[in-house]
């Protein structure tokens, strides 16, 4: 039997090329230029000019472009092969290939991403729900903070679109 880990990586790996043309991600938007993250997120975080950012379960990776964009040197980890793919297709389609990497890696497994050391590690919107261990998740964010680095998670309670 199937377990549940292996069910959930094949539906993300299913659904991210709807993602990719749905009007509510808005592809075309963001290669124009449209920045997809909140003032939630930019104000809390602030300023990531020069700043190495990892950022957990980035699905196809448009708000670790957008970091890029405000100058981070930013890593995305996702364990969906299709979205890592559609996410390195569209950092070139946006010229952010420099200034921004996608990791194929489980989260809750992946260990030091990028050499570690991360200034501001970020996770947004729909992420826990997903995971089978909360403590091995944290584990890999307490091996990649920096020093004195920022964790910044932001979500909604689970049962918020029923």
């Amino acid at each position: 039997m199937e377990d549940a880990h292996e069910i959930n990586k094949r539906w993300w790996n299913e659904v991210t090329p709807v993602h990719t043309r749905s009007e509510f991600y808005d592809v075309e938007g963001f290669l124009g230029g449209r920045n997809t993250l909140g003032a939630i997120e930019r104000n809390a975080v602030g300023d990531v000019a020069g700043k190495r950012l990892l950022h957990l379960q980035c699905h196809f990776g448009m708000d670790s472009m957008s970091w890029a964009r405000l100058g981070a040197d930013v890593t995305g980890v996702d364990f969906s092969s299709e979205a890592i793919a559609n996410a390195k297709e569209l950092a070139e389609r946006a010229g952010l290939s420099d200034s921004v990497r996608f990791v194929e890696a489980d989260v809750t497994k992946v260990g030091v991403v990028n050499g570690g050391g991360h200034d501001v590690i970020f996770t947004s919107f729909g992420t826990i729900v997903w995971l089978d261990s909360l403590d091995n998740w944290a584990g890999t964010i307490a091996e990649n903070l920096a020093r004195n680095g920022v964790f910044y998670f932001l979500d909604s309670h689970p049962t918020i679109m029923l």
